[in-house]
């Protein structure tokens, strides 16, 4: 019994008093009844399995929200990793299993495992003859071995199977802590965490705060032991280096490989994360747009980037034009094209987004007027949400002349929201102002939140139906001021595409 406590407390006494309260409600016990006796006379009552699964139950309810106490040693300000700092012995509750009924055992003995990473809680004597279980100490805390045995047995139609419950010396490794643990016992308490990461193919993309840049080598380091098949961590530094808005990193640890593969909506993408942006976290965004298209649809894609939506679409069997204004996102996007096989359905630019409206979107729609094939829905994806709103006026007269009653297209343009109460209210505001037209309700397809980008900061997405006003007649002209427009090299990461 050395190593565990005697008293009843904490869990035998509430485990029992529970049980001793069921079986009031259910009129099986009369008040009165001692505790010690509940079990032993509920069995007796009732020989059956349902019986033994209530108590079962009742015993995992106390427990079930208990904590591991297992944990890695406090390394406190290291910044060079040393995997040895990390070893330590705990003393772990262990059950000696007899050579028969191993199967039932198991059941009754899975809520208690001692779960750690890397670990097999079950050892084989060298005979294979007895098996050693480890527990999770913390759910033994508050009673004694024999009192658990006991709880143990009385489970079991076959309980001398649990034979004894020992205590055991096991040393746990750096190969034992998953990475928040070991960044816990590394980082010092008086600073914010690592709240987060990207995972984009084989490479863990950071953005650390200056607190935290200190200990920029040893968090990649562990990411990069700790985190499935990654290769390489970069970290973001501080400048937007172009007009193409890719921003510089810096290769803290593992191989200096940052060309990807993402698999993606049934495709796979194929880039360089140091020349393009792609963005993992809104994959259930490219999905919602993907279910509102259907075959022979057309996809016009103002800023494609490597082909998230482009790429989806054409397997879709929807016609798709798609444009990008930096050089390697439109060669990539070929090369995703080319690697889908869509090259059927998707063509791709490289154009400025306001070009590639006035005159490639132009002239398909005015082919696709002169032949008669308008009858499909016409969709338009504007992804680059810090200033995708201001290429919205581009669409102004340019069906000029043309008979467009019988023409529905619907614009999808994301954008960002700064510390607006009604935020919703406030984007579809903004895309009337960028406009240069107040859009009716029924124009209004959707308002939709995207997601939350930074303390009051909401991104999202506004779906419309383009007038025919807007297409068929010049912008009208404005005597106030016009809308503050920025240059695409102005765009911080977080502004930057889907």
């Amino acid at each position: 019994m050395t190593g565990f406590s005697r008293t009843r407390d904490i869990l035998l006494r509430e485990v029992l008093g529970r049980i001793q309260n069921k079986l009031q409600e259910v009129g099986r016990l009369q008040p009165g009844v001692q505790k010690r006796t509940i079990i032993s006379s509920a069995m007796e009552k009732d020989k059956g399995r349902d019986r033994r699964q209530k108590t079962k139950e009742l015993i995992l309810d106390s427990t079930k929200h208990v904590a591991n106490v297992v944990t890695p040693p406090v390394c406190k300000g290291m910044t060079t990793l040393l995997r040895s700092a990390f070893d330590k012995n705990f003393e772990i509750p262990t059950v000696t299993l007899g050579s028969e009924n191993w199967s039932t055992a198991f059941t009754i003995l899975k809520p208690y495992l001692l779960k750690i990473r890397n670990l097999k809680p079950v050892r084989v004597s060298e005979d294979g003859k007895t098996k050693y279980v480890y527990l999770n100490p913390a759910l033994l805390k508050g009673t004694s071995a024999d009192e658990f045995l006991e709880l143990l047995r009385s489970q079991s139609d076959t309980g001398e199977v649990f034979q004894s419950i020992s205590v055991e010396s096991v040393c746990f490794s750096y190969d034992n802590w998953s990475h928040d643990q070991v960044l816990d016992s590394v980082l010092p308490d008086d600073i914010e965490k690592l709240s987060s990461y990207s995972k984009v193919g084989h490479l863990i993309h950071l953005n650390l705060r200056d607190h935290l840049l200190p200990y920029k080598d040893i968090i990649g380091q562990i990411l990069l032991d700790k985190i499935p098949s990654t290769k390489t961590v970069v970290n973001k530094l501080n400048t937007i280096d172009n007009t193409f808005r890719n921003f510089q990193m810096e290769v803290i640890a593992g191989e200096n490989d940052t060309v990807v593969t993402v698999k993606h909506a049934k495709c796979e993408f194929q880039f360089d994360f140091a020349h393009v942006y792609w963005n993992p976290r809104l994959g259930t965004e490219h999905e919602r747009i993907h279910c509102l298209l259907e075959r022979g649809d057309v996809l016009y894609d103002v800023f494609a980037g490597v082909g998230p939506f482009a790429v989806p679409a054409g397997k879709q069997k929807v016609q798709v034009l798609a444009n990008d204004l930096n050089p390697k996102s439109f060669e990539w996007l070929q090369l995703n094209i080319k690697k889908n096989k869509v090259s059927d359905y998707v063509k791709a630019y490289n154009l400025d987004g306001r070009d590639f409206i006035t005159t490639v979107v132009q002239q398909d729609l005015v082919a696709r007027l002169e032949s008669g094939q308008i009858s499909q829905p016409f969709h338009v994806v504007m992804n680059l949400p810090a200033i995708a709103v201001e290429f919205l006026d581009a669409f102004w007269n340019i069906l000029h002349g043309k008979e467009v009653d019988d023409l529905n297209i619907l614009v999808h343009v994301y954008c960002f929201v700064k510390g607006a109460e009604n935020y919703k209210k406030e984007a579809l505001e903004l895309v009337k102002d960028q406009l240069g037209f107040q859009l009716e309700e029924d124009e209004v397809n959707e308002v939709a939140f995207v997601r939350n980008v930074a303390p009051n900061k909401e991104m999202l997405r506004v779906s419309f139906k383009l007038p025919k006003i807007v297409l068929t007649s010049p912008k009208p002209v404005n005597d106030g001021p016009s809308p503050k427009k920025r240059k695409v090299s102005e765009v911080t990461e977080d502004e930057s595409s889907v």
